[in-house]
């Protein structure tokens, strides 16, 4: 058998995915700890276990009468890569949903370091701007000068807060994309010349023109990045139903 702390795992997880799916709704009481014990083949430890890592998500909440599901809206930014990891290709609208928020996210980040950070920051900055304006980049150099660049102004706007948003939204969501370096990307010729203009607005020090262009950065590149997802939505419904009429077919 497996050892509690994998069955508590594999009990949180398959109920993670039933709240999430909305099978269970917020409001809804989750089966007791009996009728889980009785389903999984498992004592009561394991199950109470499970319940405490829902609890611990914000997914539920655990009272006299038993758990019940909370509303997603109050659980933690841990469970973002689970609903990433609901479908393949991810859902666009939990996608655009996040790169709202690293558009808004970016311009604060990069308003705050342009206007804490010290000259040796700005430097860093600077260099890997120049090196974002080159037109031969290939999808990983520029994932990881993007991402330098990111972290040297979280660093600048000496915002400990920020940077833990900063790190959640790394951790659970761009980790999580697949051939994320592809998606992130935006135009050669568009990325040069936004590339350019911040840092002509960082050099004079312009926190407003930098968060804006910063802002319309991420937010083009969040465009592009739904239309790929969009494309493979449709490429696996297409796929989908080729085998259905195959199967009909036979």
């Amino acid at each position: 058998p497996m050892p509690p702390d994998s069955q508590s795992q594999t009990i949180a997880d398959e109920l993670r995915g039933q709240i999430l799916r909305g099978r269970y709704r917020a409001g809804d009481r989750l089966p007791s700890e009996r009728e889980l014990a009785n389903l999984f083949h498992v004592h009561r430890g394991p199950v109470r276990e499970a319940l405490k890592k829902l609890e611990q998500m914000g997914l539920a909440a655990i009272r006299p009468g038993g758990a019940r599901v909370c509303p997603i809206e109050t659980a933690s930014l841990d469970v973002l890569s689970h609903l990433l990891a609901l479908s393949d290709p991810p859902d666009t609208h939990v996608v655009q949903m996040v790169f709202e928020v690293s558009a808004a996210l970016s311009g604060l980040t990069f308003q705050l370091g342009v206007e804490r950070g010290s000259d040796e920051q700005m430097e860093r900055c600077l260099d890997l701007l120049d090196r974002l304006a080159k037109p031969d980049l290939n999808p990983t150099e520029e994932h990881e000068i993007a991402l330098g660049l990111s972290a040297t102004m979280v660093e600048a706007s000496g915002n400990l807060v920020l940077a833990l948003v900063h790190r959640g939204i790394r951790l659970q969501f761009l980790e999580n994309l697949e051939h994320r370096e592809e998606l992130l990307r935006s135009p050669p010729e568009i990325r040069a010349s936004r590339a350019r203009a911040i840092a002509a607005a960082l050099s004079k020090r312009d926190s407003h023109t930098v968060s804006k262009l910063l802002s319309d950065m991420a937010g083009q590149i969040g465009k592009n990045a739904i239309r790929i997802i969009e494309s493979e939505h449709a490429a696996t419904e297409e796929s989908r139903e080729k085998a259905y009429w195959r199967g009909s077919a036979q």
